[in-house]
């Protein structure tokens, strides 16, 4: 009974053994097609010059964040885990490792407990970098997940090599870091953010010193919403770029090597109307809420003027006045007055800087363009003009566009005109050809302007997202 079971057991282990034969043919014949395959297969990237495939890293390095402990998420260590010869080249470049940010409260909190561990994870990233100068971001608004003891220690272990710091501690004080007991020969810049905390009183006894030891500190962005910039004892002389808020003039008064500022005045309710300061270096001032500053300021050396509120024209032509100052750009919002055009009202004011201005930005002109015309032969180097309009009125306002841009008296080499709404350019006009030119031809104002286009004019007419210019 058994034996028939037995032979058909046999002949079954023969035909598996058959298929393994098989099998291990394929396989060894599948191994060498695939050999040979990645033999002969070129991947165009791989045929780069490093030093192109490097620059490519450093590139994608700035995409994504890094957030320990999900570091492979960073740009630099996914290019390193593609293959061997990008680990290579990844491991043989050493700036593509200066650069470490790390938002300390994205570590989950067993990482956190572990003995150094965080710390073994900088270290090694670092030790990548060489010699190269660091770049430091770190977020760290709770105290839980990582103290300021511990942070203390990383800041002070590579204070010599740190370039660029940006610190962002939420409501925690600065004091227990210590900045004043180390030394940043290489330090420039600097971002500190300070959330305060609304229900609570911040009080700070004694001046805080901060990078008193840092001989190349040049540039300072404070976002601190409450905290009085005079509150800290820092080099305000050897700065030459500051941007953030500030609750009083103080700055101007500290900081007179200034080139650049922007900033926001918030409040001024503490600054005296009476208060005025001359600051000689200053070239580049951008108010980012309004324009009440510059009744405060007298600043000879300016070049490039940017208020994003202007509420009060009456404030501008006694700030130029008492400045003179070589003025070459000026943006800010529409003048607004009772009377009169936006035009007439800004000619006023900038021909007392008339010979050096080249760069006009107006935003939110209220009114259409036909003031526009008086802008010619005011300004004999203005070359570039950019005006965004509100409920402006497309017929009359292209047509005096039209004269203004033929006139033989416009210098502009470039002009910008931004509607709310898409402009109507298939009406026709009769104006001059080219400027400098007494011949007249009936056109589209699409065709007006794209024959000064032709002629050497770069002209953008239309909305915030199209011109309608060019097709």
């Amino acid at each position: 009974m058994s034996h028939p079971l037995r032979k058909r057991l046999a002949e079954l282990d023969r035909e598996i053994a058959s298929k393994r034969r098989k099998l291990f043919k394929l396989e060894k014949t599948r191994s060498a097609v695939e050999t040979e395959l990645h033999a002969a297969a070129t991947y165009p990237i791989l045929t780069l010059p490093v030093e192109i495939t490097a620059e490519i890293f450093l590139w994608l390095r700035d995409l994504q964040p890094l957030c320990v402990p999900r570091c492979q998420m960073s740009g630099t260590i996914a290019v390193a885990g593609v293959c061997r010869a990008w680990r290579a080249i990844a491991l043989a470049t050493p700036r593509l490792w200066s650069n470490l940010r790390i938002n300390f409260d994205g570590i989950e909190h067993e990482a956190v407990l572990k003995p150094l561990w965080v710390e073994c994870f900088i270290d090694k990233w670092i030790s990548r970098s060489r010699n190269c100068p660091l770049s430091l971001d770190f977020q760290s608004r709770s105290v839980l997940h990582f103290t300021e003891s511990r942070l203390r220690h990383i800041l002070r272990r590579y204070s010599t090599r740190i370039q660029t710091l940006s610190l962002d501690l939420g409501s925690r004080d600065l004091r227990p870091l210590r900045f004043d007991s180390a030394a940043f020969p290489l330090l420039e810049k600097v971002y500190l953010q300070y959330h305060s905390n609304p229900d609570e009183d911040v009080d700070f006894p004694r001046p805080m010193t901060i990078f008193a030891n840092a001989p190349r500190f040049r540039e300072l962005n404070m976002q601190w919403s409450q905290l009085d910039t005079t509150l800290l004892a820092l080099p305000w002389s050897q700065l030459t770029k500051f941007q953030g808020r500030i609750k009083n003039l103080d700055l101007f008064a500290l900081a007179s090597n200034l080139v650049e500022v922007k900033c926001a005045l918030f409040p001024n309710e503490g600054v005296s109307s009476t208060t005025l300061i001359t600051h000689h270096n200053m070239k580049i001032l951008i108010l980012d809420n309004d324009c009440n500053l510059i009744q405060h300021l007298a600043l000879p050396s300016l070049q490039h003027l940017d208020i994003a509120k202007m509420d009060n024209h009456e404030l501008l032509e006694p700030f130029l006045k008492r400045s003179s100052p070589p003025l070459a750009s000026l943006s800010m919002q529409a003048l607004k007055g009772p009377t009169g055009n936006c035009f007439n009202r800004l000619c006023e004011c900038m021909a007392l800087v008339a010979s050096t201005l080249e760069d006009v930005k107006l935003c939110n002109v209220p009114e259409d363009l036909k003031g526009i015309s008086t802008i010619s032969g005011i300004f004999p180097n203005l070359r570039s003009l950019q005006i965004s309009l509100r409920n402006t009125d497309h017929e009359s306002g292209l047509a005096k566009l039209l004269d203004f841009l033929y006139s033989p008296r416009c210098t502009l080499r470039a002009c910008k005109f931004l509607w709310a709404r898409s402009p109507f350019l298939d009406r026709r006009a009769f104006a001059g050809t080219l400027r400098g030119t007494h011949t007249h031809k009936v056109d589209t104002i699409s065709g007006h302007l794209a024959r000064l286009v032709q002629g050497g004019m770069s002209v953008y007419i239309g909305t915030e997202d199209k011109n309608y210019l060019v097709g």
